[in-house]
């Protein structure tokens, strides 16, 4: 594997046709074939990897879920009881702190998958590397969540347009309402790719809990790499036609 800098973007082949734009941040139309076809290789290279990723994601969830549990059945007094002022309270506690580990561990995930699309160095460990920009994170997180908020077809539209910005903060750095103008540049010309894209993760994820809910292990790091894969096509830093081994070497 490389050691390349993550924020300059590899060499691209002759017939890609990128120009790079601000801090490497380009407009580049995206085959949804070739983003599917790239993610599906750098994911049976570093299956075993992603899965470890996966279980860390899920061992976090279900932990926070089952102590959540356990908590409110002692405040209450037993399973039978109904809630109480403090079970309710302790609860909505645990709700945002487990959602705070799990922003926290996903922005992990985001610096691995990117990692690996680009062909560099990468532990497991990187998981456990959010600090950093969980803050942003965070604000990012709120802001996107709002606008998906303000209702069905807006909230789809906010989405499909300024998706890239999460990535911006984690990868690039930049500053929240920054990072929103720089994603609308992404996506320019992009919103069905990104749309089909969106479909695509979810019917994923739906034949990953199908399988006897096992495969879900297998699809959910699978869903995971297309937007990460998308974001680096769409802005010009990873030409799709190139093979990952060629990044690896």
């Amino acid at each position: 594997m490389s050691s390349e800098n993550p924020y300059n973007p590899p060499s691209f082949s002759s017939d890609y046709g990128v120009t790079p734009g601000q801090a490497g941040i380009g407009n580049v139309k995206a085959d949804i074939g070739e983003v599917l076809n790239y993610s599906f290789k750098v994911w049976k290279q570093n299956l075993g990897i992603l899965i470890g990723a996966t279980l860390i994601v899920f061992g976090i969830s279900i932990g926070f879920a089952i102590f959540n549990g356990v908590i409110d059945v002692v405040l209450k007094g037993g399973l039978d009881r109904p809630a109480n002022g403090v079970s309710l309270s302790v609860s909505i506690l645990l709700s945002i702190v487990s959602n705070l580990a799990q922003i926290f561990i996903v922005i992990g995930c985001v610096k691995l998958f990117l990692a690996l699309l680009r062909g560099q160095d990468a532990s497991l460990g990187l998981v456990f590397s959010g600090g950093e920009r969980f803050l942003p994170t965070l604000g990012i997180s709120i802001l996107l969540g709002i606008g998906f908020l303000l209702c069905v077809i807006p909230g789809i539209i906010v989405m499909l347009l300024y998706w890239p910005a999460y990535f911006l903060v984690v990868d690039q750095k930049k500053p929240v309402m920054e990072s929103f103008s720089l994603a609308r540049t992404i996506t320019q010309g992009n919103e069905m790719t990104s749309f089909l894209l969106a479909l695509l993760n979810f019917g994923i994820m739906m034949v990953g809990f199908l399988a006897l809910c096992f495969g879900i292990i297998f699809a959910y790091p699978l869903a995971m790499l297309l937007f990460p894969c998308a974001y680096l096509v769409m802005s010009g830093q990873l030409d799709p036609k190139q093979e990952p081994t060629q990044l690896l070497g």
